[in-house]
């Protein structure tokens, strides 16, 4: 995020195993107030590293080696979040702690985000009018390790993620973009669209999918005029490499007037959006089997 219309808002989090026994494969243990205590500092240290955009300080933060459940590696990662930045220079991360599972040098962390940003088609000119309200939100999951004294985050993953980016008059207006949660491997699934279109409008979308990946691939959009009942739907094929997916609808709104003088239609373009949901794929492993792969 998306990717490409958000570059990867979603705060992509990795994985790398020292050659231990792994550590996350263990019941509920009591939480310590002093451990608890430490990880929600480190998390809070974090976000503001995170909202400075100081990427050299942020990677201090992660395992060196570490890769996450989507395959991205740190630094890919820190490229990605650069390009957010410059993308979303006001960019707002909200992070709240679900709940902390503690054993000893390790800890689970289930975490909700919630990101918001405005951004400029002409940054020089900040027309309140034509500003593009970006609004995400998700769940996670982030794995840490304490060594030599200092939590380190050495894997992450998505449950669910859900992103908008909205410009014109398509800010004022309710859409949904619904799909499946998980899907199997290779399988069709269908994505729904539905909203109310704005009176004298017309509303066209396209719908697609695409697999998680960086760089994020090229995905052709066919554009169809939106019913009046407000519903669209297509049918998708998932990928069959099990890699988890985005789908996206894009959205735009478009008025026609007739210029009596010229005798032409004159079409001119109200509104923009763009909607992503994330699909995991329905192939999740126990943590410890995940791990022992590494």
């Amino acid at each position: 995020m998306k990717k490409t219309l958000i570059l990867s808002l979603a705060i992509l989090f990795c994985l790398s195993l020292l050659n231990t026994t792994p550590c996350y494969s263990f019941e509920l243990f009591k939480k310590t107030n002093k451990t608890e205590k430490e990880i929600r500092d480190f998390l809070n240290d974090y976000n503001k590293v995170l909202e400075k955009n100081d990427l050299v300080t942020l990677t201090r933060f992660y395992d060196k080696e570490y890769k996450n459940d989507d395959g991205y590696n740190l630094e890919e990662l820190i490229v990605m979040l650069d390009k957010t930045s410059k993308a979303f220079d006001d960019i707002k991360y909200d992070t709240k702690i679900k709940r902390i599972d503690i054993r000893k040098n390790c800890a689970v962390v289930h975490l909700e985000d919630n990101t918001s940003a405005k951004i400029y088609p002409l940054k020089k000119h900040k027309n309140r009018s034509k500003v593009g309200i970006l609004d995400g939100k998700s769940t996670s999951v982030m794995y840490l390790r304490k060594k030599d004294g200092m939590w380190q985050i050495v894997y992450d993953s998505v449950l669910s993620e859900e992103t908008s980016l909205k410009y014109g008059v398509a800010k004022k207006v309710d859409m949904d973009l619904n799909t499946p949660e998980t899907i199997e491997n290779g399988k069709d699934y269908g994505v729904k669209l539905e909203m109310k279109t704005p009176n004298r409008m017309i509303a066209i979308a396209s719908l697609t999918n695409e697999e998680v990946n960086y760089p994020p691939e090229k995905y052709e959009e066919k554009f169809r005029r939106i019913p009046s009942e407000g519903i669209l739907e297509r049918l998708v094929k998932a990928n069959d490499k099990n890699k988890d997916e985005y789908a996206i609808a894009s959205i735009g709104f478009t008025k026609v007037s007739l210029n009596k003088k010229e005798r032409r239609a004159r079409i001119e373009i109200l509104g923009m959006a763009y909607l992503m949901k994330r699909v995991n794929m329905n192939n999740i492993e126990p943590v410890n089997e995940i791990l022992e792969k590494k």
